[in-house]
């Protein structure tokens, strides 16, 4: 099941060594960061780290075209989102992978976000977390394929 890590990075500061070293040694296939035109020395930073990030630059076009070429660039089953300046519960993807493996149909998986502070206390829940039949809110959502190339998203 090759899950690719995908990370879009603009002038991430002190953010970005702390998600890299949460995320090392992770279950990816590839770990892959698209340094969207930062002028911070992300780019320097990054590939000091060796061979086991994919890293690509491209000039300042915003995070949805960082990811979009970090997709381009994507080989595995899976594709991973987490923003240089976010946090993942300790057992997101495993819940996820647990429900694509349970569900076949599944094509993209999504999560409902908790804001915290500087301090890392939370500071309350985006509204629109997905909901279960049954009305309850839920950890995770999860929608049919729909381009229908059985590649999925988390």
């Amino acid at each position: 099941m090759p899950l690719v890590l995908l990370i879009p990075a603009y002038r991430p500061g002190p953010a970005l060594p702390r998600l890299v070293e949460r995320m090392a040694g992770g279950p990816f296939a590839a770990v892959i960061v698209v340094d969207d035109g930062s002028t911070d020395g992300t780019l320097d930073y990054l590939r000091s780290l060796g061979n086991w990030l994919c890293v690509r630059q491209q000039a300042n076009r915003g995070p949805g075209a960082a990811r979009n070429a970090g997709m381009r660039e994507a080989r595995g089953e899976y594709l991973a989102f987490l923003d240089s300046d976010d946090r993942w519960a300790e057992d997101k993807l495993a819940l996820q992978l647990a429900a694509f493996a349970a569900h076949p149909e599944i094509g993209i998986c999504f999560t409902r976000a908790r804001f915290v502070d500087a301090a890392g206390q939370p500071t309350g829940v985006l509204s629109g977390a997905p909901r279960g039949r049954d009305g309850r809110r839920r950890r995770y959502g999860c929608r049919p394929d729909p381009a229908g190339r059985n590649r999925a998203g988390i």
